[in-house]
């Protein structure tokens, strides 16, 4: 029936069709599937050139994190008035947030 046929080109929209080659995973948006496949080939990595570290990063964000910890850029800073806490990455300022801001 038409209902039927619509319910499954609806369902088709709605799935993970970019599959990756390498594992089981399936990923709905395309830019999600080429992020995935850095994790299977460390040719697509983010490498870190600093002298002696080796690190190697799938995701942008985490990556440059590593970098201000070379660096020792202070990039995110507490929002709460008079506060004046800073903090190499994000995970580090909510955390701070969290516990001293309640």
């Amino acid at each position: 029936t038409k209902l039927e046929n619509d319910f499954r080109q609806h369902l088709i929209k709605h799935s993970d069709r970019f599959a990756c080659s390498e594992c089981d995973k399936r990923f709905l948006k395309e830019a999600h599937l080429r992020h995935h496949m850095r994790s299977h080939d460390d040719t697509l990595k983010l490498r870190c050139e600093w002298p002696g570290c080796e690190r190697l990063f799938t995701s942008k964000s985490n990556f440059k994190s590593h970098m201000n910890t070379h660096t020792g850029e202070q990039v995110y800073a507490c929002e709460w008035p008079g506060c004046g806490k800073t903090s190499l990455n994000q995970k580090s300022m909510l955390s701070h947030a969290a516990k001293a801001h309640k």
